[in-house]
């Protein structure tokens, strides 16, 4: 697998840095909704 420099690389790159983006967003939320319930 050798990584070509261009558009599609970056696009992919960009779509896979949204996605880690996102999941890292809904883990803190979980867990905050998690310590919200435990503390409430």
């Amino acid at each position: 697998m050798d990584e070509r420099p261009g558009p599609p690389g970056k696009r992919y790159r960009l779509r896979g840095l949204i996605a880690v983006v996102a999941a890292g967003l809904v883990f803190w939320a979980l867990i905050i909704l998690l310590l919200v319930k435990l503390l409430g």
